[in-house]
């Protein structure tokens, strides 16, 4: 028996060339992403300005990645010449850089919406990638079937690659570091998981990706193990999900209720697994002897279309008690295209599969930008919601925000609340802005936590502050009461100075340390006790939990947010040194039973 032979360097650098040549803006766009990449990693928590150009960076090269990909997979069914190939290839790095330079400059403008865009963006565009085939004048649907196979394939096949050659890299790794007493730092782990990432699997992916059929359309062969992953695991998965759910409907229909939120989830996990199934059997539907995968798309989309109303009306009574987010949003244009899907597959005969990546690809895009799209939306329905709320307890007259001291329902008041920080921290909303003028004339300047603003992390901030200028307080029958307190200032401490800063830690976070530092600083996530381990033992730090409860303290008596250093500070000793403990900032809430329970908290360690 002939062994199969290893890879040559020669046959790996042709296989390389041969990428290069083909999809020459796809490489461009990884190989700049990886690099952008690893440079966030190098510089973060140094830099934040660029910290964040990096970022803008990667996200540049994330989206020209898959445009010029399915440009040029689009321009080859078409039958293109390289030089239109190479123009595709230039209009999509266009594009995409047109889409960075259009991201925000400062860090201090960063927002949670400009991520969702973007992953909502990618996902439009890989649909796309799925559609372009189809560019081919006289493609049939078996080959656009064996095309997304293929591809399919190749992507799951690379993404186990990679997976094997980090895991094994990064073991030998460890065990040189080990054996020769070698000192790499544990980023260059994931900087090592880049690489494989960005590089290996899309350039092995890629390689495998087949080239248009520019004659008669060539006979699939269907894989046997794909039809039993259709029958044995797909299939059941829709028949629990249809035992669990048309009960559930008929439940609901005969106590004349509204349907539970969480129907969605098993709505679109049925749908998911279905639309799958169907699309793998998709090949053998009118096949003689696989009767059964005709049975299957016969009535899989029939028995569908019912379940999407009661998708719609689960979506529809959040929307009408909370307004529209993003995700009611899609959840609304989903329930819409799965109606449509199932109308378009009653009668499947004779129907094309390519509508399903095309509509998909369509609602990504469309959903993610303009006046309509979800974000959009997102914001003026909260916006509304926030104004509406306002005005009926009398803290918006004549369009103007005004304080009214008065105790407000618990519900209302934490919906106040939280339609605050949604709109900074989602949009950093400009209406939000505007609305806030009387706020921040009479109380202050920008939240801002050691010096640096970010609509993500000051929204709690602001919001409270705003709650509190306003004079909302929660009523004692409430749930629990939201408080913050942070350092007023950038205060000085006598003997001590940011220069000596040896470790901060987020209660949810990750600490930062020097290596090898002692002592080894740790809080414990349940308790808040602050531990510090020497070669001598583990000391509890029990000053932290003082300077806490003295803080929820204030809060609770209406103090401001912003207390002096020397009430958020304490001074502790640990193996004959002194170190000097600030609290940056900490978010907690007095709970009904008079506990203070802290959600989250930054540290700061300082050394003589």
């Amino acid at each position: 028996m002939k062994l199969p032979r290893l890879p040559t360097l020669a046959g790996i650098a042709q296989a390389t060339g041969d990428v290069i040549v083909r999809f020459p803006g796809t490489v461009l766009a990884a190989g700049v992403g990886t690099g952008a990449a690893i440079s966030m990693m190098e510089i973060e928590g140094t830099d934040p300005a660029a910290e964040w150009l990096a970022g803008r960076i990667l996200i540049t090269a994330a989206l020209a990645l898959p445009l010029t990909l399915a440009l040029r997979i689009g321009g080859e069914a078409r039958g293109a010449s390289r030089a239109h190939r190479l123009g595709h290839d230039v209009f999509a790095l266009i594009l995409a850089l047109a889409y960075g330079l259009g991201l925000p400059q400062a860090p201090g403008q960063i927002h949670e919406a400009l991520f969702m865009r973007t992953i909502l963006l990618g996902c439009g565009l890989h649909f796309l990638i799925a559609v372009a085939p189809a560019a081919r004048p006289g493609g049939g649907e078996a080959e656009f079937w064996g095309f997304n196979w293929r591809v399919f394939l190749r992507f799951w096949l690379s993404a186990l690659y990679s997976a094997v050659l980090f895991v094994g890299l990064a073991l030998a790794v460890g065990s040189a570091s080990q054996l020769f007493d070698l000192k790499v730092k544990p980023v260059r782990y994931a900087e090592l998981w880049v690489v494989i990432v960005g590089l290996f699997h899309t350039g092995f992916c890629i390689h495998g990706i087949p080239r248009p059929a520019s004659g008669p359309e060539a006979p699939v062969t269907y894989p046997r193990g794909l039809r039993m992953f259709a029958q044995f695991a797909l299939a059941p998965l829709v028949v629990v999900y249809l035992a669990i759910l048309y009960p559930y409907a008929a439940k609901i229909a005969l106590r004349h209720a509204w349907p539970n939120g969480w129907v969605s989830l098993p709505i679109l996990c049925l749908a998911v697994a279905g639309i799958l199934a169907a699309l793998l059997l998709h090949p053998i539907r009118a096949a003689a002897e696989e009767r059964w995968a005709a049975w299957y798309w016969r009535w899989f989309f029939r028995a569908l279309l019912p379940l999407t109303g009661l998708l719609y009306l689960a979506v529809r009574v959040r929307v009408g008690e909370y307004g529209i987010t993003e995700s009611r949003y899609f959840g609304l244009a989903l329930a819409g295209w799965l109606a449509l899907v199932s109308v378009y597959f009653w009668w499947p005969a004779n129907r094309s599969v390519r509508w399903v990546p095309a509509s998909l690809a369509l609602l990504c895009l469309l959903g993610s930008w303009g006046p309509w799209g979800a974000f959009a939306v997102s914001e003026r329905s909260q916006f509304d919601r926030l104004q509406e709320r306002l005005a009926a307890h009398g803290f918006l007259v004549n369009g103007v925000l005004t304080p009214k001291p008065q105790a407000l329902p618990a519900k209302d008041y934490n919906d106040l609340q939280s339609m605050l920080r949604y709109l900074r921290s989602r949009h950093d909303s400009a209406r939000l802005d505007r609305l806030l003028v009387p706020w921040r004339a009479g109380s202050g300047t920008k939240v801002e936590y050691g010096g640096r603003y970010n609509p993500i992390n000051n929204s709690w901030s602001e919001s409270t502050f705003v709650m509190k200028w306003l004079g909302a307080e929660q009523g004692p029958a409430g749930g629990p009461r939201w408080f913050n307190v942070q350092v007023d200032g950038a205060g000085e401490i006598k003997d001590f100075t940011t220069a000596h800063v040896i470790w901060q830690v987020s209660r949810w976070g990750t600490g930062q340390k020097p290596a090898g530092a002692e002592p080894q600083w740790e809080l414990d996530r349940q308790t808040g006790v602050l531990v510090a381990r020497t070669g001598a033992g583990r000391v509890e730090i029990t000053a932290l939990n003082d300077v806490l409860a003295k803080a929820a303290a204030k809060a609770a008596e209406g103090q401001p947010g912003k207390l002096p250093w020397g009430q958020l500070s304490a001074t502790v000793s640990v193996g004959g040194k002194d170190y000097r403990l600030v609290v940056l900032q900490a978010n907690g809430q007095h709970r009904p039973d008079g506990r203070v329970e802290f959600t989250s908290l930054t540290l700061l360690v300082l050394a003589k």
